[in-house]
């Protein structure tokens, strides 16, 4: 890891480490990924304004709103709780039930069929992200500077490009791994999920929280990242696990 990239990484572990370790209600554990994603944000754009990188995204451009993101336990149960102090009991069901059906719509889909599909993110309105204080760290890094070339992927799943700044995106990896280490070293699930399903399990089951404070795993099986064939998820989590334990360089 380049000396720039190793100190975005280490600062960041540190950092949300130690707020960590201050939080212990379930409110204030939220605040601090809440605080952490925001770290992440920073990292990534206090690097685009010193190198003077030109980007192509503008509010109301939602072509990577399209495509598939990994996400993890905390940032899954940060937007569920945003979602219910900002919508109504209606809206909330509304929302799980289109969560549910977007769900069951990809369960039989292996990692390869679910990363071409194309459908919006639940969470847009009108094209414009409706949790944008809490999106997941994902939606924070993602910089593009190329919107033909965006768009041509919205438009056909099977196009691929190059739409990223190297620059960033790196700085957004070292930043959010430095966030998911934090956070796996304090015990906290680490596992990574697929956002419509595990959102749909956020919103209809008060448990999740709950496990995810008590250091638990918080979604099902069913609701994880499909990984491609041969790689297993549970099995890299607990290497990482060991490697976090006598510390990682």
């Amino acid at each position: 890891m380049r000396p720039v990239l190793s100190a975005v990484y280490h600062g960041t572990r540190e950092s949300v480490g130690t707020a960590l370790a201050g939080a212990e209600s379930a409110g204030a554990l939220l605040a601090v990924v809440q605080a952490a994603l925001q770290q992440v944000e920073e990292s990534v754009n206090g690097v685009r304004r010193e190198s003077g990188v030109v980007t192509a995204c503008a509010v109301g451009c939602s072509f990577c709103c399209w495509l598939n993101i990994d996400v993890l336990a905390h940032e899954v149960l940060l937007l569920a709780a945003y979602v219910k102090a900002h919508r109504t009991p209606w809206e909330v069901e509304e929302l799980a039930a289109a969560a549910v059906g977007r769900r069951d719509e990809r369960a039989g889909l292996d990692h390869g069929q679910r990363q071409r599909v194309r459908k919006p993110c639940l969470l847009l309105d009108d094209a414009v992200c409706s949790v944008y204080p809490v999106r997941p760290g994902a939606c924070r890094r993602y910089w593009s500077g190329d919107l033909e070339a965006c768009h041509a992927m919205w438009e056909d799943p099977e196009v691929t490009a190059s739409v990223e700044f190297p620059l960033l995106q790196e700085t957004g990896r070292a930043a959010a791994a430095g966030v998911h280490h934090a956070l796996v070293r304090a015990g906290y699930d680490g596992c990574y999920y697929d956002l419509p399903s595990a959102l749909a399990e956020a919103l209809t089951d008060p448990g999740c929280l709950e496990r995810w404070c008590g250091g638990e795993k918080v979604f099902s099986e069913g609701a994880e990242t499909r990984t491609p064939e041969g790689f297993r998820q549970a099995e890299a989590l607990e290497r990482l696990r060991r490697e976090l334990g006598t510390g990682m360089e």
